[in-house]
């Protein structure tokens, strides 16, 4: 049993979607380590998206050419980016499999995979949107502690992997007014500043995904 699941996995023509399952194996695997680490992947990946509020209820999708609005579509308010990313992927790898699976014991053989490609992405984009809804409906809501990335500039964070240089974001925590805790990429403000780890800076502007940060010299300022 185990070598035939092996050997159809494996197969080439199942290749994009046992990649996809794969995928969500190592997030899960990188979760956990971080975990430990004291780093969360799925804050980091939530800060490579716009922050941008989506409507769950009414999407305008005046452009199919618009990735802006695609995303927008299928970004469900209050749900990280890395849980509709795992659901995707997962919608996607297993959908292909069930189809190959499904081609193969009518025909003897699966098809080429880039044919079921499109009806697995066909698949897949719809369940990011409604797997998502229903994870929202079980999230915690607090709309009053929700808080936007900008309001963190002027607090102090603490670098908590690597070395953070000029060109070279390290990754720190920083606490909002709410105590909740955001991972951020944190790069010095100042061309001849670095900061190592487990050092306070102070957040001084943000642009895009990167926060940039002085030494904290003001005892009296804690994170």
């Amino acid at each position: 049993m185990f070598v035939f699941l092996n050997d159809f996995l494996s197969a080439e023509a199942n290749a994009p979607f046992s990649i996809a399952i794969m995928i969500v194996i190592m997030i899960a695997m990188l979760e956990g380590i971080g975990m430990f680490l004291g780093f969360g992947i799925s804050a980091f990946v939530d800060n490579l998206f716009p922050e941008v509020d989506f409507d769950m209820e009414a999407p305008e999708l005046e452009s199919t050419t618009s990735p802006g609005r695609v995303i927008g579509w299928i970004r469900v308010k209050g749900v990280p980016a890395l849980i509709l990313m795992i659901i995707f992927l997962t919608a996607f790898g297993i959908s292909g499999l069930i189809m190959q699976t499904m081609i193969k014991s009518v025909i003897g053989a699966p098809l080429n995979s880039w044919l079921i490609t499109i009806p697995a992405l066909v698949i897949a984009l719809p369940s990011v949107r409604i797997f998502g809804g229903l994870v929202a409906r079980y999230m915690p809501k607090d709309e009053t502690t929700a808080v936007g990335l900008d309001s963190l500039v002027g607090k102090i964070a603490k670098i908590t992997l690597g070395t953070s240089k000029v060109n070279q974001p390290a990754q720190g925590k920083v606490r909002d007014e709410h105590g909740r805790d955001h991972y951020v990429m944190i790069e010095p403000d100042l061309a001849e500043e670095q900061f190592e780890k487990d050092e306070r800076v102070l957040l001084v502007k943000r642009t895009k995904s990167t926060f940039y940060a002085i030494k904290n010299n003001n005892e009296s300022m804690k994170d």
